[in-house]
């Protein structure tokens, strides 16, 4: 229904849908995203904020950042392989957000995905704002270690620079690292075709 009321389809008080004969959706329609409600950080002041007032409690990281992330060189460049070639069914690459507007806070960002085909319509998952680091025990990406001056030391070798997500280092005084909550999109496209 989401899909449908998108193309500007509705349901009566019977349930009986407003379809057309002949009536096409376009494929810029056919996907459907799932947000979470609770605190939203829509850019780095925002998350810097979090960090030092919301005592560790998730974060969204809204929509002006999931859009950046969508649209992306990076995101459409996968996104257009997987709905164009044979992939494996299961895949994950990272997208570097620091250099877009009010992102600079998610830095380099993890996006999972799952393609399933049922022979008549394919789709693809993607579960966005997942971690970089597959051995970590977080799954989601995160607001921490903010110190990114220090940071530069570390590339020195000094250990107590170096990243380590909820770890201390690399944390500020009076601050609570946080993890972003991952958002949910997937789309609809018709099966790749094997090559012949």
């Amino acid at each position: 229904m989401i899909i449908l009321n998108r193309a500007g389809v509705t349901a009566n008080d019977n349930g009986i849908l407003n379809l057309k004969e002949g009536q096409v959706l376009s494929k810029n329609d056919l996907w459907i995203e799932t947000k979470y409600s609770g605190k939203v950080v829509n850019n780095t002041k925002e998350a810097t904020a979090h960090y030092f007032n919301g005592n560790g409690e998730s974060a969204d990281v809204g929509d002006r950042s999931t859009s950046q992330l969508l649209q992306s060189d990076k995101f459409q460049a996968k996104h257009k392989k997987i709905t164009t070639q044979k992939v494996e069914p299961e895949g994950y690459f990272a997208v570097q957000m620091k250099d877009e507007e009010g992102s600079f806070h998610i830095g380099y960002t993890g996006v999972d995905y799952c393609v399933t085909s049922n022979g008549q319509c394919s789709s693809a998952t993607y579960i966005l704002f997942t971690n970089t680091n597959k051995e970590s025990s977080n799954f989601s990406d995160g607001y921490w270690d903010p110190n990114f001056v220090a940071e530069k030391l570390g590339k020195l070798g000094l250990k107590r620079y170096q990243p380590d997500e909820m770890g201390p280092n690399l944390e500020i005084s009076g601050g609570h690292p946080y993890p972003y909550k991952t958002r949910e999109l997937t789309v609809f496209f018709k099966p790749v075709e094997e090559p012949k």
